[in-house]
Order: structure tokens, then C-alpha cells, then sequence
């Protein structure tokens, strides 16, 4: 009896795994379908990725161009001796201050064009030359 039920069974999980491998005939028509998303909000929903290294007393690259709109992930990394973080301030965007090695990652969204600095408010980073340009079109 209960070599019949484990034989069942089997053969019922059998049936069941081979019939969700069956391609559905809905997924095997073709039909026209109209677009989910338009070009350009497939552009805006991709982040911009953009990475940004730090030393004493520089950015690299210490210009950056992006387009209004753009979600951006900035990720500044630390390859100085000293302390260091990155500010927009018209944007009111900040990194945490990191040490040597460390790096830190902000999301912000580019709502207004135009050209802003970006600094590193640390200590006399900025009067030392420790800015950079990003430019918004």
C-alpha cells in the first residue's frame, strides 16, 4: 500500500513540474503590444553611476556632466591621508567624512540645471584646491 501511494505521488510531482515546463500558448502567440515605458523614462528610471576619488587636495575627475533629471549614485572614495567628504551645496547634498580607504555613497536626483561646485568641507580642503564642477544641462 504504501509503495502504490509513494508511486502515485511521485508521478503526480512528476506531471506537475513537466507541465510548468510546457511553454503557455498565451506566452507562445505573438501579438502587438503597446510599449510599458517610454524611452525616456526607461533613461531616467537607470541611475547614473558615477564614481569620484578624493586625495589631498584634489578630485578625480573634478568635472562631471549629467542632464536634468538624472537619479544619480555618487560614490566618493577616500584615497588621501587626511579625512575628506563632498558637498553640493546647492544641492544640499553631503557625503559623510570619510577616513583613508573608506568610501561613501549618496542618491540624489538632478532637479535644476545649471552649474554648481562640489568641495570637500573638511578642515582647509576647499581653500587648498579640493573642488570640483558638476555641470547639469
Amino acid at each position: 500500500m504504501k509503495k502504490a501511494l509513494f508511486i502515485f505521488i511521485g508521478a503526480s510531482l512528476a506531471i506537475i513540474f513537466f507541465m510548468g515546463m510546457l511553454p503557455s500558448k498565451k506566452s507562445s502567440q505573438k501579438t502587438a503590444s503597446k510599449p510599458t515605458a517610454s524611452v525616456s523614462s526607461q533613461k531616467e528610471a537607470v541611475p547614473k553611476e558615477i564614481q569620484i576619488t578624493g586625495t589631498e587636495y584634489a578630485f578625480s575627475p573634478n568635472t562631471i556632466t549629467i542632464n536634468r533629471g538624472d537619479k544619480v549614485i555618487l560614490t566618493l572614495r577616500n584615497m588621501g591621508t587626511m579625512p575628506h567628504n563632498l558637498a553640493i551645496e546647492d544641492m544640499q547634498v553631503v557625503t559623510k567624512t570619510i577616513q583613508n580607504g573608506q568610501s561613501d555613497q549618496i542618491e540624489f536626483i538632478a532637479s535644476q540645471s545649471g552649474s554648481f561646485v562640489y568641495y570637500s568641507g573638511v578642515g582647509i580642503d576647499r581653500t587648498r584646491g579640493m573642488e570640483g564642477n558638476l555641470e547639469v544641462k
